[in-house]
């Protein structure tokens, strides 16, 4: 079953939380494998995915990446701010960053009533829309809350070359790599290795047993399910563990 579009539509912009087959809401447990201030140690400046200290809405430009901010929804009902771009949006910062910093990435909405409805954030890696070679690194690492009325539930997918439309491998594509993970509204630290990153149960086509890490699209961050209010923040995405 399809959940979402791969890199949606960009309008140039960055958190986590329960993933759920899409189809049944959030259902799965908190992964284990994705702790708050654990794994490999984060990488140097160069591994930096953005920060948000410029401001805009382009991570930042080093080691070929480039790529832009964007929203993206279900287009069935869910409502997410900063708009997608097929609806006029252009993503901006806010004021507000973890760590005292002064700017973080923040959507916030609400999902529509059907129990397939979805609304997320990403960040695009590769500016045009391509795949990145992070086989270097041994992760992504990022900072993240939520807002006091805000769902705690939120699923970090990385779409890689076999589940992107884009990599024109999948038959049954956007059941994304990816893990779960349960925000609160302080900023905490999360550390996803890319060896703990699955499938959700049950669909895509092709399935593998590891994400294809030499090319990647983007990071991105979904609230699915049916009528849930949503106010996520994220903040200094990065790669992790350097060779």
């Amino acid at each position: 079953m399809r959940c979402k579009p791969r890199l949606g539509v960009l309008t140039g912009g960055a958190c986590l939380a329960l993933a759920t087959a899409c189809d049944t809401g959030f259902s799965n447990p908190v992964s284990a494998a994705a702790r708050v201030g654990s794994g490999p140690v984060p990488c140097t400046r160069e591994a930096v995915i953005d920060d948000g200290e410029d401001g805009d809405n382009q991570v930042i430009r080093h080691d070929g990446r480039g790529g832009h901010l964007y929203t993206y929804s279900d287009g069935r009902g869910s409502l997410v701010t900063p708009p997608p771009g097929a609806e006029g949006g252009r993503f901006a910062m806010v004021v507000g960053g973890a760590n005292g910093s002064l700017y973080a990435a923040r959507m916030y909405g609400a999902t529509g009533d059907d129990r397939g409805a979805y609304a997320g954030l990403g960040f695009g890696l590769v500016d045009p829309p391509g795949t990145f070679d992070a086989s270097n690194y041994e992760g992504i690492a990022f900072f993240a809350r939520r807002g006091p009325d805000s769902t705690n539930a939120l699923r970090v997918n990385v779409p890689d070359v076999t589940t992107a439309v884009e990599g024109q491998l999948c038959s049954e594509c956007f059941n994304d790599f990816g893990l779960t993970i349960e925000l609160t509204e302080q900023w905490q630290e999360y550390r996803l290795p890319f060896s703990s990153m699955e499938q959700l149960p049950g669909w895509g086509s092709p399935r593998s047993d590891t994400i294809t890490s030499a090319r990647i699209f983007s990071v991105q961050f979904q609230v699915s399910g049916a009528e849930r209010e949503f106010d996520i923040w994220i903040d200094d995405l990065s790669f992790m563990g350097c060779p």
